[in-house]
Order: structure tokens, then C-alpha cells, then sequence
């Protein structure tokens, strides 16, 4: 019922491009001055995926022929690039990996291909680098990307994502609904939806607001969201060294404690000396 959501859902997404119905706002302009298409797909440069270790990683499945035009683009132009952007100024040590699908109109075949590299990316760092976190972002295409990735992601690798933001998410809208995440990912979960979006909202006609999330306050709701989520793991971490730092002092002091036990009890100790004549002659003295 998913995959038959996305492929409908996409069908749809890809036929009111470029025709609204009345009273929609306008699509934006191109650069040209030509009305906003859908291109073909966008192929990931290999040079974007980041290599080695980080403290954080943002794993980033980019919308339907979601173009990356803006300079040094990477993560797509409407929600990954500007969340990104805003996250590493205050988070130098984040980075983002670019999920490589091919994000076309095939919406079954490239959910499938997205979401085993999702969880095959997550798999290899947690591996190399035990101590990464995580945060999974989705938009159009790429929310059912995230979705098929949480429902089939090993439970191992559940605590290593810390948050989870989707944007114009057409599951919210697909004949089966919302597909749920596992407990532990669903409570880390910000969907976001512009009213009037046809891609996520039950009572939108209009395309246009689907390309709203590029605006500061959808980007910075995110990055807000997924910094509170680091930071916040970060404090709890911290506590716990703490915690554990006052275990072990508490430890110490315990086994300073026996030693001393051991010394008095050792003073107070008898030791008898028999006269070896007469055995019942004991001499009774303290060590």
C-alpha cells in the first residue's frame, strides 16, 4: 500500500507542475524568467559524499529531479542545501551526506534504492565510527525514502538517529496513510507541511506551496529542531560521564574503606605461641 501511495502520489506531483488549479499562488520564476519544470534526474556527484568520521552526520534524501543549482549545492535546492547551510554555521562539526537514488518519476524503484543506502550508509559509519549520530531529512520523494528506511532500519541502529525531519511528505496524504516509524524514531519525528501543499495536506489543490520549505521559517524550524536534539544528546552524555565519575569516586572510597577494615581487623588479631614441652602452655599475644 506504501509503494502504490508514492507511485500515485508522484504521478500526481509530476502532472500539476506546471498546472494549478485557480486561486493557487504563482509558481516561482527561473532565473530565465521561464516557469518552474521538472527536470530530469539529478545525478549525485561522488565527490559529496564525506569520508571518515564526524561527531554528527545529516543524511539527506533530496525531492523528485530536485535540482542542485545554487553554489556549491550538494543536498538539493529547496530544503537541503539551506537547512545545511544554517546547521554547519552553528554546528561547524555537522555534515551531511547526500542519499545517492536517482530520484526520478520511477517513485517505487528509487524509494527502494534510497532506502537501502540510507541504512546502508548508517550501517557502515556506525561501524567506523561507533560514536556518530545521526539525523535523517526527507523531502517530497525523499520523506517515502526516510519512511521505507525507519520502517526497515535493524533496531541496533535505531538509537544512532537522534532526529528525523520531513518536509511535504507524501505519505501523510497516501492511501494507507502515514506510515509509522519504530516507537523509538516516531518520537523523534518533525513532519512539516505548508498549508495547501497537495503533496502532504488532505485538503491541498495547489503545487506551489510545495516549494515554500526553502523559506527561513520552515528552514529554521528544522535546523533548531535537529541542533536541540545534538545538543540535548550531548547534555545527556555529558551527565552520564558525570554520573559515572561519582559511581567510581564512590567506588574508591568504598574500597579505601575495606583496606582500613582489613588493617584494624589485622592489629587486633591473636597470635599464640605453645611451648613445644608442654603444648597446653600458650603465650597469648597481639599483632
Amino acid at each position: 500500500m506504501r509503494n502504490l501511495g508514492v507511485v500515485l502520489l508522484t504521478t500526481a506531483w509530476s502532472a500539476s507542475v506546471n498546472s494549478q488549479g485557480t486561486g493557487c499562488k504563482p509558481m516561482p520564476k527561473a532565473v530565465d524568467g521561464a516557469g518552474w519544470k521538472m527536470g530530469p534526474p539529478v545525478a549525485i556527484n561522488p565527490k559529496d559524499v564525506p569520508e571518515g568520521c564526524s561527531d554528527f552526520e545529516v543524511i539527506i534524501a533530496r525531492g523528485t529531479s530536485e535540482m542542485n543549482a545554487v553554489n556549491n549545492g550538494k543536498f538539493g535546492t529547496i530544503v537541503g542545501d539551506p537547512i545545511m547551510g544554517n546547521l554547519t554555521s552553528i554546528m561547524p562539526n555537522a555534515r551531511g551526506y547526500p542519499v545517492q537514488y536517482p530520484a526520478s518519476s520511477n517513485a517505487a524503484a528509487d524509494t527502494k534504492t534510497g532506502r537501502i543506502d540510507v541504512i546502508n550508509r548508517l550501517s557502515k559509519q556506525s561501524t567506523a565510527c561507533p560514536n556518530q549520530k545521526f539525523a535523517l531529512i526527507g523531502y517530497s520523494l525523499g520523506a517515502a525514502v526516510i519512511h521505507a528506511a525507519g520502517a526497515k532500519m535493524p533496531p541496533e541502529l535505531i538509537p544512532k538517529v537522534l532526529a528525523v525531519a520531513l518536509y511535504g511528505d507524501p505519505m501523510m496524504v497516501s492511501p494507507g496513510g502515514v506510515g509509522k516509524f519504530p516507537a523509538d524514531l516516531e518520537r523523534r519525528l518533525l513532519e512539516n507541511c505548508s498549508k495547501g501543499d497537495s503533496t502532504c495536506d488532505r485538503t491541498g489543490r495547489c503545487f506551489s506551496p510545495h516549494l515554500d520549505y526553502v523559506q527561513k521559517p520552515w528552514v529554521e524550524r528544522g535546523v533548531k529542531f535537529i541542533e536541540a536534539a545534538f545538543k540535548g544528546k550531548e547534555e545527556e552524555e555529558e551527565e552520564e560521564e558525570e554520573e559515572e565519575e561519582e559511581e567510581e569516586e564512590e567506588e574508591e572510597k568504598k574500597k579505601k574503606k575495606k583496606k582500613k577494615k582489613k588493617k584494624r581487623k589485622k592489629k587486633k588479631r591473636k597470635k599464640i605461641h605453645c611451648s613445644a614441652k608442654l603444648v597446653h602452655v600458650c603465650k597469648i599475644t597481639m599483632i
